[in-house]
């Protein structure tokens, strides 16, 4: 998300702001924020609707923040089920309740993907009602 903004910012920069406000830019960055908060509520709302342990939210928490640094992609996706399984584990539960609530932070994320993306046509929507207007 903050791409897409840096990609607004630079759009409207090399019109020098004739054609898009900040007012429209300003549209663009408070639904950059409100993703966070997508993707943040998504995830955890994914483990504690199947019940899972503080432990568990913390590890799917820990696991996105490690696999982003360390592994890119592949570990923004995995990290989250892995770090939820664990922490799940950790806090003495069997491994079929693990593998739940591992399962409920990946469609935690999924859903949390969705809902950014609509989030991404609304920063262009901004942009884009912004740049006739203006």
């Amino acid at each position: 998300m903050p791409v897409v903004f840096l990609g607004l910012v630079l759009g409207a920069w090399a019109g020098d702001f004739q054609r898009v406000s900040w007012l429209g830019l300003g549209g663009g960055f408070v639904l950059m924020l409100a993703s966070f908060a997508v993707d943040w509520a998504a995830t955890v709302l994914g483990v504690q609707k199947l019940g899972a342990s503080k432990l568990a939210v913390f590890g799917a928490l820990v696991g996105g923040i490690v696999g982003g640094l360390f592994f890119n992609i592949v570990g923004v996706l995995i990290g989250p089920f892995i770090g939820a399984v664990i922490g799940e584990l950790i806090s003495a539960r069997d491994i079929v309740q693990a593998g739940k609530v591992g399962l409920g932070t990946f469609l935690g994320m999924v859903i949390g993907a969705a809902l950014k993306i609509g989030l991404v046509v609304g920063m262009l929507g901004f942009f884009t009602l912004d740049y006739f207007i203006s």
